[in-house]
């Protein structure tokens, strides 16, 4: 549920990025421009690559369980540390950009 609301969030945050072209970073560094509306299509994008990547796992412990049910407590478990994984990597690449291309406020 946790992840749930952080990409809500990143998503949410991300449709305020590319709408406004800035993006703040702290109270006194900000990113504008082509860095901004990266952060913003990369905060977006959160929900999707999650939904794709939990889609393309759950196809590939079907395909590996030789037709037999797999085992869901296993599946979900995967699905857990690869929402909060991905969470976690995307949030690191947008500080990443974030810190190399914001800028004092003037």
């Amino acid at each position: 549920m946790l992840c749930l609301i952080a990409e809500i969030t990143m998503t949410i945050f991300g449709i305020i990025t590319l709408a406004k072209g800035k993006f703040s970073f702290t109270r006194n560094r900000i990113v504008k421009g082509i860095p901004a509306y990266v952060i913003g299509i990369i905060l977006i994008a959160t929900f999707p690559v999650i939904l794709s990547a939990g889609f393309i796992t759950g196809v590939v412990m079907t395909i590996l369980a030789h037709g037999r049910q797999p085992d869901m407590q296993h599946l979900k478990t995967i699905g857990v540390f690869l929402e909060l994984g991905s969470v976690l990597v995307i949030s690191l690449i947008v500080f990443a950009i974030a810190c190399i291309s914001s800028r004092k406020i003037e």
